[in-house]
């Protein structure tokens, strides 16, 4: 101090200078201990797409995997680029050493390669158009292999979609390469659909099936000693012999109908007999037959109006009409021919009567 005073320098001027000096050092070794006694330093460590290729309008997936690898709590404004524009931010607050995944979905209408980005990783996505739809064939199985005549088998296939747009298809059935059955179907694109189909064989043999380029096969084996039937000779009894095989009938009459029955098989067996009308079932009839045994059935019907009818019984068919019969006197349908204006304005199957009066 002594020696500064000697070359001229105030002791207060020097008490100044060793405050200045103080608070420097002082403020200098605050902010060295603020800054090394920690902060938050939040971090992107990984960037994931849900797919390296998507077509047109998909939805792509991008996960960023964000970490705080400092000392601190802190937020981070997560930044989603693609071409290196923003896309979408999300913010993130994390503990130290914590981290958490952030999501972004986003879809590209257009064709081509892009780059997603987050912080300094980025990956490349390639942008496709999407294939057209078309319905593929696959796994055809048959179950069971081995049936006994009528009895079902099973076609089961697969068929899936892997195109990007709705596709239809007809699927066509093949057994021993002639055409079985049909089903049309349509699927959405990735759609994955199963298709049954059942078959029944009446003769026994060996049968391939085919459904596009995929095949299986099936056994139909002859029951032992089974019951088989035979249907034949289904008739409608005539009233009048006048009237030949037409089988008029008046409304009201009682009409029989009779068929034969024959058990061809080697066993005893029950068959029901389904009499159909214009297409309807109007009665049935259960017969047990032993092997080799025959029988006539009969079944009875009354109709009021005056119409035709179809009768059918398993493929066997006959008609008969419903029509209204006139007195049979000459002079009655003397006067019924006149009144009609004579042979020419007759319809003899509204009159069959008329028929022997006709010259």
């Amino acid at each position: 101090m002594k020696n500064l005073r000697n070359l001229g320098v105030s002791s207060t001027w020097i008490i100044v200078s060793i405050v200045i000096i103080a608070t420097i050092v002082g403020g200098t070794y605050f902010i060295y201990q603020t800054r090394t006694g920690g902060e938050a330093e939040l971090q992107v460590m990984n960037l994931n797409l849900s797919t390296e290729e998507a077509n047109v309008g998909e939805t792509v997936t991008s996960e960023v995997k964000v970490s705080n690898v400092g000392n601190e709590k802190g937020t981070y404004a997560v930044a989603l680029k693609i071409n290196g524009s923003p896309y979408k931010r999300k913010k993130v607050t994390l503990e130290p050493g914590e981290n958490t995944t952030v999501s972004f979905k986003f879809e590209k209408q257009k064709t081509g390669i892009f780059t997603v980005s987050a912080g300094k990783i980025s990956r490349t996505l390639e942008i496709k158009q999407p294939e057209s739809g078309k319905i593929l064939i696959e796994n055809l199985s048959v179950t069971p292999k081995e049936v006994k005549t009528g009895e079902s088998v099973t076609v089961s296939i697969k068929i899936k979609n892997p195109g990007g747009t709705e596709a239809s298809r007809t699927l066509e059935l093949k057994v021993n390469g002639s055409l079985e059955k049909t089903k049309e179907v349509m699927l959405n694109p990735g759609e994955e659909s199963s298709i049954n189909f059942d078959i029944q064989k009446e003769t026994s043999g060996s049968y391939s099936v085919k459904l596009g380029d995929v095949t299986g096969y099936f056994e139909v084996i002859e029951p032992k000693n089974s019951a088989r039937f035979e249907i034949t000779n289904l008739n409608i009894s005539d009233p009048d012999e006048e009237l030949g095989e037409n089988n008029y009938f008046s409304p009201g009459e009682e009409v029989n109908i009779s068929l034969d029955i024959r058990n061809t098989g080697s066993e005893k067996g029950t068959y029901e007999a389904g009499l159909k009308v214009d297409g309807h079932v109007e009665k049935t009839r259960t017969i047990s037959l032993k092997g080799k045994e025959h029988k006539t059935i009969s079944f009875s019907l009354i109709k009021k109006e005056k119409n035709s009818y179809l009768v059918e019984i398993d493929g066997l068919s006959e008609s008969f009409k419903m029509v209204t019969f006139l007195p049979e006197t000459p002079e009655t349908c003397k006067n019924i021919i006149e009144a009609l204006g004579g042979w020419e304005n007759i319809n003899l199957e509204n009159y069959p009567t008329l028929r022997k009066y006709r010259p």
